[in-house]
């Protein structure tokens, strides 16, 4: 942000870049470091981004403005956020399997919603309709051999003619 409010001519404000990337890469380097050791150099870091921030705040305050897409950051990139949960819906009743804020493949959890269907009901279900995510080697194998029908597209690359 610094160099895209800089107007050449003018005297540019330190940012200590290059000295910020080689203490973060001596920290890394390094095989064993101490609680004190990442302490330093996280405050070191710190260091570095409160005086950029000051600069900022200063340009800012001096007039200097900022490109429109200058302010969407890291925002562009689609990601997920808040809660993660699987349902199974059996007879019209709805299920709530898992419930989860971490992030975590699906896929992982099928074996254990199946496990969990027979568990009350008393048997396995006769097909399972999944999002593609869920149909990867192993869980097809599971429900192969317990001969559940699992739905949803082949795996790999679509055929030609699709």
């Amino acid at each position: 942000m610094i160099d895209a409010m800089h107007i050449k001519g003018e005297m540019k404000p330190r940012t200590y870049r290059k000295r910020a990337h080689r203490d973060y890469l001596a920290l890394v380097k390094n095989r064993k470091s101490t609680a004190k050791k990442i302490r330093k150099a996280i405050g070191k870091q710190l260091g570095y981004l409160a005086r950029n921030l000051g600069h900022i705040e200063r340009m800012l305050a001096a007039g200097k403005a900022l490109l429109p897409r200058h302010y969407q950051g890291q925002g562009q990139t689609p990601v997920e956020s808040g809660a993660k949960l699987d349902i199974s819906v059996v007879n019209g009743w709805t299920c709530l399997e898992v419930l989860s804020f971490d992030s975590y493949n699906e896929a992982t959890k099928l074996t254990e919603m199946i496990e969990r269907y027979k568990f009350r009901t008393g048997n396995y279900p006769k097909r399972v309709l999944a999002d593609k995510i869920y149909r990867n080697r192993d869980n097809l194998a599971y429900c192969k051999e317990r001969r559940i029908r699992l739905s949803g597209p082949a795996l790999g690359r679509p055929k030609r003619e699709e």
